[in-house]
C-alpha cells in the first residue's frame, strides 16, 4: 500500500501510520515544509534549518522511506554526486 496518493495532483492523502506520524512530528515538520517550498540537498537543508548534517540526513531518509519526499535529481561532482530532494506534495 502506498503511503500517499495524489489523484489529479491536487490533494495528498497520507494513509500509512508512520507517514502520518512524521507529518505531525515537531521534528520532521520543518524539514517537510522546507522541501514543499523548494528542492534541496541535505547540506542545504541542514544550513537553512540549523541542523547537524547527520540529523538532516536522518530526517530526509525517514521522509523518503515514508513516501513523503523523493529524490528529484543528482548533480555530478568529484566523489559522490549531490542528491536533490523535494516533497511529493510541494507546489510545481
Amino acid at each position: 500500500m502506498n503511503a500517499v496518493s495524489a489523484p489529479g495532483d491536487q490533494w495528498l492523502t497520507v494513509t500509512r501510520p508512520d507517514a502520518v506520524a512524521l507529518c505531525l512530528s515537531a521534528q520532521y515538520t520543518p524539514t517537510l515544509a522546507e522541501l514543499m517550498l523548494r528542492e534541496s540537498t541535505v547540506t542545504e537543508l541542514a544550513a537553512r534549518l540549523h541542523l547537524a548534517l547527520n540529523a538532516a540526513h536522518h530526517r530526509v531518509r525517514r521522509l523518503v522511506e515514508a513516501g513523503l519526499v523523493c529524490q528529484t535529481r543528482t548533480t555530478p561532482r568529484r566523489g559522490r554526486p549531490l542528491r536533490h530532494y523535494r516533497a511529493v506534495s510541494g507546489p510545481s
